[in-house]
């Protein structure tokens, strides 16, 4: 449960918690099609681009060097209140938390408007 005093938005932004590994965009690439890669990008105001990589996106992340793009191979993914336990991270995974924004990118035309 989240409380606040003073200001209130009507932001829903909420932390998105990705176990998994930080790798390159080269590892992404290469193992595809084989699993799940996760995005943490800019900072969009109330919370940060967190998305899921999609096949479409690879070649326009590939012009992104410099956009300060990570990005997780990811082993589970859990959106705020949700509950894991540590039998459930690998030993060679991490626990990475984030503060996802509602309005992440969606789609291939807001990656090349965000990053390109």
């Amino acid at each position: 449960m989240k409380i606040r005093f003073g200001h209130v938005t009507n932001s829903s932004s909420s932390s998105f918690v990705i176990i998994g590994r930080e790798v390159k965009l080269e590892d992404v690439i290469a193992k595809f099609k084989t699993a799940v890669f996760y995005a943490y990008g800019q900072d969009l105001g109330e919370g940060y681009d967190v998305f899921k990589i999609e096949e479409d996106y690879l070649p326009i992340l590939s012009q992104t060097k410099n956009a300060g793009i990570e990005y997780y191979e990811a082993e589970r993914t859990y959106r705020d209140g949700s509950k894991f336990t540590s039998f459930e991270v690998s030993p060679q995974a991490k626990v990475h938390v984030f503060k996802k924004s509602d309005w992440c990118t969606e789609d291939i035309s807001e990656l090349m408007e965000r990053y390109l």
